[in-house]
């Protein structure tokens, strides 16, 4: 399969890259716990993802590039996950929130041999409404863990709305799609995705979705955030909650928001977990069942 997929990005004149495993800098998203090293009298942090470094390979004016990374998260042990796992991750120059899906199912499609057909596409805010019955735009905190209860569902006492919205997606949505060929939630909260570019029509929204196929997120892309204002003010509120929740601050990627000024062109990204590919291609229930040694035997 990484055979056909380096073909696939070969077809399309899409450079293959290499990025550092180890960064000086890293992500401030309070979701996602890294590993780390002490290296020269400092840390360096296993990146959960090359995005990062490949912006700055934009900024450069690389053009069209991706890349198979290996790539490392903390404290992500489960039927789906393994703190070391790979990462296929592209981007396109120029290309839309909606081109973007549609070259993301043709990518699916051919990888695992499936029967070309247009995906279904839910908005984020619509889907968990459904699911909760109420108005997800428009709710409150309050609300939210009412709806939640008729699940027996108690969500941890921090918890605040978009916590809520968060664990109903995982617990309640994410199960549920997928199961009759690849979906696409898009139009996240912005609050959900401190780099993607907000919908120009309604910037409470951002320009981002995730791909699922039988029950399982297999992809998160959208359109790059190129603001460099926005996205420091972003990353600093990532620090900020990380404080909140009483965890430690980590230092902002400087390189990164220097590329952005230097001017990121346009562009759109997806990273798809290539171990959960397989997981679909095999049918297997288990992601040990597609990696030579899981971590428990690493």
């Amino acid at each position: 399969m990484l055979t056909r997929m380096r073909g696939w990005f070969a077809r399309r004149g899409i450079l293959e890259v290499e990025t550092p495993q180890l960064s000086r800098a890293a992500v401030a998203d309070r979701h996602i716990e890294l590993l780390s090293l002490n290296v020269d009298g400092g840390p360096r942090w296993l990146m959960p993802s090359p995005e990062g470094a490949m912006k700055r390979l934009l900024a450069d004016g690389s053009g069209d590039i991706f890349q198979i990374a290996r790539v490392f998260r903390a404290g992500e042990v489960g039927t789906a996950h393994n703190p070391e796992f790979t990462l296929v991750e592209w981007y396109r120059v120029g290309q839309s929130l909606h081109e973007m899906i549609e070259e993301l199912t043709a990518f699916i499609t051919e990888m695992l041999d499936l029967e070309p057909r247009n995906p279904v596409r839910h908005r984020y805010h619509d889907l968990i409404g459904t699911v909760l019955t109420l108005d997800a735009r428009d709710t409150s905190e309050e609300e939210v863990a009412r709806a939640l209860a008729e699940w027996d569902i108690t969500p941890p006492a921090d918890t605040d709305l978009s916590g809520m919205l968060d664990l109903a997606m995982g617990s309640l949505v994410t199960p549920q799609l997928g199961l009759d060929g690849i979906e696409f939630v898009t139009h996240f909260p912005s609050e959900q995705a401190a780099m993607a570019a907000p919908d120009p029509s309604d910037r409470s929204v951002s320009l981002r979705f995730e791909c699922f196929l039988a029950g399982r997120e297999l992809a998160n892309g959208y359109v790059e955030l190129t603001d460099a204002d926005l996205q420091r003010a972003r990353l600093r509120e990532d620090q900020r909650q990380r404080v909140v929740g009483g965890a430690s601050m980590r230092p902002v990627d400087e390189r990164l928001l220097a590329a952005l000024e230097a001017g990121l062109p346009p562009c759109a990204g997806v990273a798809l977990g290539f171990d959960r590919l397989l997981m679909a291609h095999l049918g297997c229930s288990e992601i040990s069942e597609v990696i030579a040694f899981d971590w428990s035997n690493a």
